[in-house]
């Protein structure tokens, strides 16, 4: 049986601060809003529980999984489905009685008229990026002296404008036609909703916000206050008390800051002081955001298959090199392929030990994708079919299993990064070392480097190595390579940005990293290589919670130069690592220390090293030898560990597309990134 409904029942809550003559007044208003999605929908829920009795919603968009943070009408039983549509509905769930006009098709020239019909009231729900349609409708408003109102949702804050009948206008406020570029347009908006931006103080990780792409994040609490500032001054224009203070006034709150600012922007956007400071401070801080904004990246896929990969894809490789394809063969079985570098441009710091490297990697992508494989409900298995073509063959199998839930792991696979600056020197927990060691467990010992004087001895050790490295004409030639000067965050790279280096040292470095000739010829100079040893090398590894040394476990019967053995290692790299990165840890690998550790133990002299350099080598492996607590032929990884000084990675390497590793059968060429992924199946 379907409940009774009454308004006066429904809506007698807001009695007390509304008397009951204004209830019924705010049963006849209609109000109109123009998106519902981050803010609108909020909007339009929060008018109907107020007891407007007629609201205008307009939007041509669908909800989807991305917009959950935020938007009312967004879940799991609304993918897919019309905002107007789904708003329509939720209102009439919470008064049967309200009018409710939708415009599916948005606003636009031809129904503006209609959509502001009778209006009393027009509320602000666009996408911040929406500036033509914005400015059409405000203009209307103001040709039909209907109240408008804006209220953006900033960080956790919000930042609102009321323009009122014979006061100062949209475009007379905001001077879009000052503008000469869109661009410019969206700082006009974004500046003069929130002149004082209070927001800007606790920005954790700038590369989120695109304004080329037009790729803005913002918190479901700002969404909220925005809905509740935007209703209250509806509230009372609608009945007619307490005060507005309309354009230019500008307001903002700030529940993080705990701080409230207004402010009389005189003239608008056309304010001298202001013009000032967009000209020479806003602007040139917009494009330093934008050369730090990390790639846009793609809609995640729309199969089990290739969610899994996609997610694969972001395990770690040697200055994200990313050597790997994957052959799709079909929904459940796949062709891993790892590319074996170090034969015609052989590079010592990854070929050492019959290119063990590669190995490792190939263990730590398996076992990335076994973890990524559990949040689809599947497991993963997979058997090494040999070397192939300079390629390291997988078959890798995916079976769909009832009783497979997601691996605790698997939240840290995109986030965990290598972070390359000075970590903090708080020494790890009981807790964090115990899961770690358990995390590789009859696979890998794990051996801590604690302390002052091992930190030290460690960033020695270090130095000594760099100073070689850079001395090689085949690490000159990858370094060159590898190096990204251009993005902050690099796709196929890694960026400089990343090192522990001055603005000044960075600029040397790109003058030296001309070419690797360049290169060669000033680091083999005397002292050259001195200064940035002691930044990129000796300060980092001094900087840290511990130093930490993994090797064979003693119980393991399996020989070292067994391929399967390697690979198994790699693994349990790849598990300590996320683990790690669930606690919040950082972890730098330092393999050229394993590297030239076992040329210079085996008396092997390094191609493309001078004679000097070989013996500086041989030297360094019996120091380093001496530092290892367990078998130095039985160390698979040497790094250090400890958590970053920074929240969130200022600079850090990020994959390329899914589709750049994807390839047909029986064929090397990835397939174009325009493919459907239903056609790759």
């Amino acid at each position: 049986m379907q409940p009774f409904f009454s308004y006066e029942t429904a809506f007698s809550r807001n009695l007390g601060w509304v008397t009951e003559y204004e209830q019924q007044q705010l049963r006849g208003k209609r109000v109109a809003i123009a998106g519902v999605g981050g803010v609108g929908g909020s909007h339009a829920v929060m008018l109907a529980r107020l007891g407007v009795g007629a609201i205008h919603i307009a939007d041509m968009d669908h909800f989807e999984v991305g917009n959950f943070n935020r938007q009312a009408g967004a879940f799991m039983s609304t993918v897919g489905k019309s905002k107007v549509d789904v708003t329509e509905r939720m209102l009439k769930d919470i008064n049967p009685e309200i009018e409710v006009q939708t415009f599916s098709a948005g606003v636009n020239e031809h129904n503006v008229s209609q959509f502001l019909d009778g209006v009393d009231v027009y509320i602000d729900g666009l996408d911040a990026y929406v500036l033509d349609i914005r400015q059409l409708i405000f203009g209307c408003c103001n040709e039909r002296q209907i109240p408008a109102i804006t209220a953006g949702p900033m960080g956790t804050s919000v930042a609102y404008l009321t323009f009122m009948p014979g006061g100062m206008t949209f475009d007379e406020y905001f001077a879009f036609d000052q503008c000469k570029t869109t661009q410019e347009k969206q700082i006009h908006l974004f500046t003069g909703v929130a002149p004082k931006a209070l927001h800007r103080h606790y920005i954790v990780d700038k590369s989120w916000f695109n304004f080329k792409a037009q790729k803005g994040n913002t918190t479901p609490m700002a969404c909220q206050l925005a809905s509740g500032v935007a209703v209250a001054e509806a509230m009372k224009i609608l009945l007619g008390r307490g005060k507005i203070y309309p354009a230019p006034y500008y307001q903002q709150f700030d529940p993080y800051l705990n701080q409230f600012t207004r402010g009389r922007l005189w003239l608008g956007m056309r304010n001298p002081l202001l013009r000032l400071k967009l000209h020479f401070i806003y602007l040139p801080l917009i494009n330093a955001l934008q050369a730090k904004a990390r790639p846009v990246q793609a809609d995640q896929p729309d199969t089990p298959m290739m969610r899994i990969l996609d997610l694969a894809r972001w395990a770690p490789s040697g200055d994200n090199t990313q050597p790997w394809l994957f052959e799709v063969h079909n929904e459940h079985q796949i062709t891993v392929k790892v590319l074996i570098e170090g034969k015609d441009d052989p590079d010592p710091f990854v070929s050492y030990a019959d290119r063990t490297a590669f190995y490792y990697i190939s263990g730590i992508l398996l076992e990335t994708l076994r973890i990524a494989a559990t949040t689809e409900g599947m497991i993963a298995l997979w058997e090494y079919k040999g070397e192939k073509d300079n390629y390291l063959v997988f078959s890798v199998s995916l079976k769909p299993d009832e009783a497979t839930t997601p691996n605790p792991l698997s939240p840290y696979i995109k986030t965990r990064y290598t972070n390359r600056k000075p970590y903090h020197q708080t020494p790890l927990t009981d807790e964090q070392k115990k899961a770690l060691d358990s995390s590789v467990s009859g696979v890998l010992d794990v051996h801590w480097h604690e302390g002052s004087s091992s930190r030290k001895q460690m960033a020695r050790l270090s130095m000594r190595v760099f100073a070689v490295r850079m001395a090689n004409q085949y690490c000159c030639t990858h370094i060159v390579r590898d190096m990204d000067f251009k993005h902050v965050f690099s796709r196929d790279g890694l960026p400089v940005k990343t090192l522990n280096m001055t603005l000044l040292s960075r600029k040397l470095m790109q003058f030296a990293m001309h070419s690797s000739k360049r290169l060669l010829a000033l680091c083999r100079l005397p002292f050259a290589t001195f200064l940035p040893a002691m930044e990129v090398e000796y300060m980092p590894n001094t900087h840290c919670a511990a130093h930490v040394m993994l090797s064979r476990a003693q119980s393991r019967s399996d020989s070292s130069s067994d391929p399967l053995a390697r690979i198994k290692d790699g693994e349990a790299i790849g598990r300590f690592w996320l683990t790690a990165a669930k606690f919040g840890l950082n972890i730098q690998p330092n393999y050229a220390l394993l590297a030239f550790a076992y040329y210079g133990r085996n008396d092997l002299p390094i191609q493309g090293s001078t004679a000097r350099s070989n013996e500086k080598i041989a030297a360094f492996a019996k120091d380093f030898d001496a530092t290892c607590h367990a078998k130095p032929d039985q160390i698979t990884f040497v790094g250090r560990i400890g958590k970053a000084k920074t929240p969130a990675p200022l600079a850090r390497s990020v994959r390329k597309p899914l589709q750049s590793f994807l390839v047909n059968d029986n064929a090397q060429n990835p397939i174009q990134s325009g493919a459907a992924y239903e056609n790759i199946l």
